[in-house]
């Protein structure tokens, strides 16, 4: 897993689950029998979705395989400290997450909520960067207008917008100019956001 890599407490569990059953030279179907024989209901596919990160590992189910010599905890959080692990809607260290598994973990997680995300995310579409040059803002600025003024993304917006204004068979030039229209629109929409926040 590379340094900076975001992924799921649920992915990196599967990963690494995955990880020490090539180690120990078994195969799915083997390490799903091994769960059967301890009362895990375990089938080969089971095993398959642990370790694609599509399932999660229930806290039962590891402690069952931590004491038929399967993996531990520490095997399953292996991985790079800084590596960023979201579990639901919190994004921390790794090494934060071996802290709250252990007991050791003293401080308070900051985490981003999903409106950040949305925003981070949004901040990284063309047509936001391209709004935000015009207004002479950062693109986040826009994202974070955007979802406040029509919870959803300029683009999104745009898109919608344009496809309800949009005649079937339309050309591709007339789409393009109608885009154009819709965005500058939307532009003085959030202009209007923008300078009342400053107020």
């Amino acid at each position: 897993m590379p340094n900076d890599a975001e992924i799921s407490l649920t992915e990196l569990i599967g990963l690494n689950l995955r990880e020490w059953r090539m180690r120990e030279l078994l195969t799915q179907d083997e390490l799903a029998a091994l769960g059967r024989n301890r009362g895990l209901e375990w089938s080969r596919s089971v095993v398959a979705s642990i370790e694609n990160g599509n399932r999660p590992l229930l806290v039962d189910e590891l402690v069952a395989l931590t004491l038929i010599g399967g993996p531990t905890p520490a095997d399953l959080l292996s991985g790079s400290k800084s590596a960023r692990i979201q579990v639901a809607e919190v994004t921390c260290a790794l090494s934060v997450i071996r802290e709250v598994i252990v007991g050791q973990y003293e401080g308070k997680i900051k985490y981003r909520t999903l409106r950040t995300l949305l925003v981070e995310e949004s901040a990284q579409l063309e047509a936001e960067q391209k709004a935000a040059r015009k207004l002479g803002v950062t693109p986040e600025v826009i994202a974070a207008a955007a979802l406040e003024l029509w919870s959803n993304s300029f683009t999104s917006e745009r898109n919608d917008r344009v496809q309800k204004q949009t005649n079937i068979g339309a050309s591709p030039r007339t789409l393009q100019a109608l885009r154009g229209h819709v965005a500058r629109k939307m532009l003085d929409e959030i202009q209007t956001v923008l300078v009342r926040g400053s107020d």
